[in-house]
């Protein structure tokens, strides 16, 4: 039963206010369907107004009878479940991130049509352990630790990421008359099917408590990031000189960890930028006194008279004079 867990994480991780309208995104599959059953049960108890979307990508020919399922699901508890659909090339390249985006974007003019403030979404514990050791495997920071974040600045909340998947589907099967399989999540060419086949149940022969040995871990780096950028966010009203400008003596002052996190909040709030790792490292090489680094959408950080750092945009640099 894991009623009494999502309870907890909804509490404990402060996922959804009391009244709060919420648009659950629904596939048909165990997961958005064991989603539905907790939060249909606790609707009472925490007041939630829920509303359900299932979104049909257009690439696999069962999508459009899934989408039925969906919403005969919700019917079944009284959940109004809206049918969406989005177009996607099954030929296109990174076909699983651009679904999810467009799958998102439907979501929400969804959500902002039935006044939901939050889209809720069935990740699970086993969804975080794998994702906390995908972006290790392709040697992540901090930043890619912390995997998936159970509440969003967005509004996407995940009240199932406590809960193992055995126990979603167990719960999902026991509730629902009918539940339908992405034969996606077989397919071994998509690194997630592969790490959740032959990784994981690897780590769990090791240790029965790897998926949460690996939540926790994320747990942590959220934590981190949170205090690095709220220190970062303090430390540069300080120290930029003026829009744009940072001084390099001071910036020399900062703790590296910190530093790192200064860069991407002055990045941030100026264009909208989330740094990479070389990017970072190149910033920080400036810190000599000479140097410029260029990111996306032809931003530039140059070393200004060797004492300070300029953010522009496009060919700022002063051309001497023939």
């Amino acid at each position: 039963m894991i009623l009494p867990r999502v309870r907890r994480t909804l509490r404990d991780r402060k996922l959804l206010p009391s009244g709060a309208y919420v648009l659950l995104g629904l596939s048909g599959g165990p997961d958005s369907g064991a989603l539905l059953v907790a939060l249909a049960r606790l609707a009472d108890e925490f007041g939630f107004k829920l509303f359900g979307a299932s979104v049909n990508h257009g690439l696999r020919e069962e999508a459009a009878a899934e989408v039925q399922v969906a919403q005969a699901q919700a019917a079944r508890f009284g959940v109004s479940c809206a049918a969406l659909s989005v177009k996607i090339a099954a030929s296109d390249s990174g076909l699983q991130a651009k679904a999810r985006a467009a799958r998102y974007q439907v979501l929400w003019e969804e959500a902002r049509r039935v006044g939901a403030a939050h889209v809720a979404v069935g990740h699970t514990l086993d969804d975080q352990a794998e994702t906390v050791l995908m972006r290790q495997l392709r040697g992540s920071g901090l930043r890619g630790l912390s995997g998936i974040w159970p509440r969003r600045s967005d509004g996407v909340v995940r009240p199932l990421i406590d809960c193992p998947r055995e126990d979603v589907h167990r719960f999902a099967f026991a509730h629902l008359p009918e539940v339908v399989q992405d034969p996606s999540n077989r397919r071994k060419e998509f690194e997630r099917v592969r790490v959740r086949a032959e990784i994981l149940p690897t780590l769990l022969a090791e240790d029965p408590r790897a998926r949460e040995h690996l939540a926790h871990l994320a747990d942590e780096a959220r934590g981190s990031i949170a205090w690095l950028d709220e220190a970062a966010a303090a430390q540069l009203r300080q120290l930029e000189q003026s829009p744009q400008v940072l001084d390099l003596s001071s910036l020399q002052e900062v703790a590296p960890p910190l530093l790192a996190a200064l860069f991407r909040c002055w990045l941030k709030s100026h264009c909208a930028i989330e740094p990479s790792r070389a990017h970072l490292t190149q910033l920080q090489d400036c810190l000599s006194g000479r140097g410029e680094v260029w990111l996306p959408g032809n931003w530039r950080v140059w070393v200004e008279g060797g004492q300070r750092l300029r953010l522009s945009r496009g060919f700022a640099r002063n051309v001497p004079e023939s």
